[in-house]
């Protein structure tokens, strides 16, 4: 084999390893993206529910009651002393809920973005899809575990409190791509 052939085999053999690994690189950069678009759902929700609580004169009520439900079996009830291990259990699945939703989404805006959708579309998708993931998060939960608290809580205040989280996510997600659209504009100068 002369010089040259190998050179060339060599640097074709490179040039299919470099573009294995971009390729690679752009198939799932959603899971990292997913952390901030979760943890931003998560807080937005966390908030809502802390001021309702709030207003009803049982801050952390909430969560202290979900996580005394789920991880206690107990009854849903927001007034009873808070226990701040139920209230830091609760908060460590409600995360990675929300994380896990925002996997969803970010894959979506990703893969509409990539097949050339438009961005009132893009939204549009992510938006609803978001609000009808959670919701159907939130009544598997319910069903599967036979917890009664959906009616202590009430539907109107989970399905406003997911509609706070899919419209936070949702500027997440797309604040996130417009970041990514400029990364890519300046190496592609």
């Amino acid at each position: 084999m002369s010089m040259t052939a190998y050179h060339t085999t060599s640097s074709t053999a490179d040039l299919s390893r470099t573009r294995r690994a971009n390729t690679e690189a752009v198939t799932v950069p959603y899971l990292g993206a997913s952390v901030p678009v979760g943890l931003a759902g998560a807080s937005a929700v966390a908030l809502f529910i802390l001021l309702l609580d709030a207003l009803a004169g049982h801050p952390l009520g909430t969560p202290n009651a979900l996580g005394a439900s789920l991880l206690r079996g107990e009854a849903f009830d927001p007034t009873a002393p808070i226990r701040p291990a139920l209230v830091f259990g609760y908060t460590l699945l409600h995360v990675a809920t929300f994380i896990c939703v925002a996997a969803a989404a970010v894959s979506t805006e990703f893969t509409l973005s990539r097949s050339g959708a438009s961005l009132s579309y893009q939204l549009a998708a992510v938006a609803s899809g978001l609000v009808v993931g959670l919701q159907a998060v939130f009544l598997a939960l319910s069903l599967l575990l036979d917890i009664g608290w959906v009616g202590g809580i009430g539907f109107e205040r989970i399905f406003a409190a997911n509609v706070i989280a899919a419209l936070t996510m949702t500027i997440t997600v797309h604040l996130r791509g417009e970041t990514r659209k400029m990364a890519a504009d300046e190496q592609a100068r």
